[in-house]
């Protein structure tokens, strides 16, 4: 009888989510703390669209995902209005390579980011990985921030404009 419980307990979530609409709030989930040593983290922090994914296998046989996206709003650091992310991971030829915890962008999609400074394979990553990405969706209401948990259920739901706002607030502090 533990399974169905379980099952259905960890149901519950997912069908709140995909039957009901996003409800947007300034939830405390990502706390002052939180964000401040994000941003202190982080290189460079901005919202991006998504333009194109490509994975491409490297001559020495690391696989990464090369992400080409228009800058909507940057609020730390230098960023081009359209720029290239590497990362590790993806999927080339039937061989793929998943870093466990690190977000897949998707095409269309729009982001907050969180990056760090590039690694010395030119590799960018999201602070604390899934940590540093947060999804933005747009709702009738005006448009939400997600950060996306195990298997894609969101853990949060922001207000889009509350959060960017708290962004330049500790951007402003120097973090």
């Amino acid at each position: 009888m533990r399974v169905p419980i379980l099952a259905g307990l960890l149901g519950i979530p997912l069908v709140l989510f995909a039957t009901g609409r996003l409800e947007a709030s300034s939830s405390t989930v990502l706390g002052e703390a939180d964000l401040a040593d994000l941003v202190s983290r982080a290189e460079t922090v901005c919202e991006v669209e998504v333009l194109d994914r490509v994975s491409v296998l490297l001559p020495d046989g690391r696989i990464e995902t090369r992400y080409s996206l228009a800058t909507v709003l940057p609020m730390k650091g230098a960023m081009s209005s359209i720029t290239e992310l590497r990362m590790p991971g993806g999927e080339v030829a039937g061989r793929g390579l998943l870093i466990p915890g690190l977000p897949r962008l998707d095409e269309g999609e729009r982001a907050i980011l969180f990056l760090s400074a590039p690694n010395e394979l030119g590799w960018r990553m999201p602070v604390g990985l899934a940590e540093g990405a947060f999804r933005v969706v747009q709702e009738a209401q005006g448009a939400a921030v997600v950060r996306d948990g195990v298997g894609g259920a969101a853990t949060s739901v922001l207000d889009h404009d509350a959060f960017v706002a708290r962004i330049l607030q500790e951007v402003q502090a120097g973090r």
